[in-house]
């Protein structure tokens, strides 16, 4: 899932000291992971050397479900989330990588959102969003405040966004379908590829 920046130790309340990021870049720095490895003896040094572990994203898949990693409204990151039009409606992400480096098996998989300049002659593959799952808290001064999940959908073939809530289905605005108030929490978003039909598993 997207991985916020974090936040200043000497002040872990402070989600404002958060720097500007866009969805596109946080995403692709999470399809993109590097990480630490305990180290490794190199026969050419004659001695042990720190590894770096990097996972790459193979290839763009047909659909992106991405998690927010959020666990509440007040979660590390949430404030990204409910800045206007940050969850973007379309994204693109390139659609072949190269190596980074001889023998390395590739390179970083980009992700250009809107606004961002696309190279010339750079071959994307376009996604759509076409799912919003959400936590929302319900009750009042009175009661304990719980969670209530609920989904925001997409029509594949009327391009009409949806409200789904229990047996209750509601037509809605994409604007609501991206943006998010104070007692709503986003779960998982889905992306799929315009350049190919996508159909369920019955």
């Amino acid at each position: 899932y997207p991985q916020p920046p974090r936040r200043n130790s000497a002040n872990k309340n402070a989600e404002e000291e958060l720097p500007p990021m866009a969805f596109a870049r946080m995403l692709e720095n999470s399809i993109s992971v590097e990480s630490s490895a305990p180290r490794a003896w190199c026969e050419k040094c004659k001695t042990y050397k720190p590894l770096r572990q990097s996972k790459r994203m193979a290839a763009p898949p047909p659909v992106l479900c991405i998690a927010s990693g959020l666990s509440g409204p007040d979660s590390h990151g949430a404030s990204y989330w409910r800045g206007d039009g940050w969850l973007p409606t379309e994204v693109s992400i390139l659609a072949r990588t190269a190596p980074e480096k001889e023998g390395d098996g590739g390179g970083r998989l980009l992700v250009y959102g809107p606004g961002d300049s696309v190279p010339e002659g750079t071959e994307v593959v376009n996604y759509e969003l076409m799912s919003v799952i959400s936590s929302a808290l319900v009750g009042d001064a009175s009661t304990e405040l719980t969670s209530h999940l609920y989904a925001q959908l997409k029509s594949p073939e009327r391009g009409q966004w949806y409200t789904v809530n229990d047996f209750v289905v509601s037509p809605c605005s994409t604007k609501d379908a991206v943006t998010f108030a104070t007692w709503q929490t986003p779960c998982l978003v889905v992306y799929q590829r315009k350049d190919i039909d996508v159909v369920a598993p019955s």
